[in-house]
């Protein structure tokens, strides 16, 4: 899955919540590993952001919308390079 999001294929907000799902369904806390709270942390800034299955139901002037699109490219750009 972070291969997968760093290479582009998994957005991170997508990543995010997947690799929260993950940690939890290993019985872990994402509160006892600072390297996942980061995930904790993509996950609460986007909230409102539309997933994969939510996309179909927003319109294409929102999904282009500037604020929709602004943390996915913080990231990509910005904090990891």
């Amino acid at each position: 899955m972070l291969e997968d999001m760093v290479e582009g294929r998994v957005s991170y907000i997508e990543g995010a919540d997947a690799m929260i799902r993950w940690f939890e369904s290993q019985g872990l806390s994402i509160f006892d590993s600072k390297d996942f709270y980061m995930f904790l942390l993509i996950q609460s800034e986007t909230d409102a952001l539309p997933r994969h299955a939510q996309r179909k139901f927003w319109s294409e002037q929102a999904l282009k919308d500037p604020g929709t699109t602004h943390f996915e490219n913080f990231i990509r750009n910005g904090v990891l390079r």
